[in-house]
């Protein structure tokens, strides 16, 4: 009788076990039905219609506010900082960064604020940068 009773409680166990396991699976694949996915949290963003769109190495648009300006290598402010030193590290010329409206030309109103949208684009494969 005894062994006919271990016999049966590990049939109960098993069972249980399998009912969990499926109670689980079948909740974790309604969750992912149901999974939101990145970029359709974002879809109600729209700018501005008075702000500039650019695109970014063909991979992704940005919409800037009319109060900054794309730094551009041949501007008068980046003519005046190219040669600046800061630890070592000079200016990099190919990353896309926005700064104030008018700093360009060295206007002295765009030396009352600071903005600057510094743009780092890594290229990888899926799974690279986590």
């Amino acid at each position: 009788m005894k062994k006919r009773y271990n016999i049966l409680l590990v049939v109960d166990i098993s069972c249980i076990l399998i009912l969990l396991y499926l109670v689980a699976k079948g909740s974790n694949d309604s969750t992912n039905e149901q999974a939101v996915q990145p970029l359709e949290m974002f879809d109600y963003i729209v700018p501005p219609a008075d702000w500039t769109k650019y695109m970014i190495e063909d991979d992704f648009y940005i919409s800037v506010s009319p109060t900054v300006e794309l730094r551009k290598s041949d501007d008068i402010y980046t003519q005046e900082i190219k040669d600046i030193e800061w630890y070592g590290y000079k200016l990099n010329t190919s990353t896309p960064v926005f700064q104030q409206k008018e700093l360009a030309v060295m206007d002295s109103t765009a030396f009352q604020t600071y903005c600057r949208i510094i743009l780092d684009v890594k290229r990888g494969n899926p799974g690279n940068f986590i």
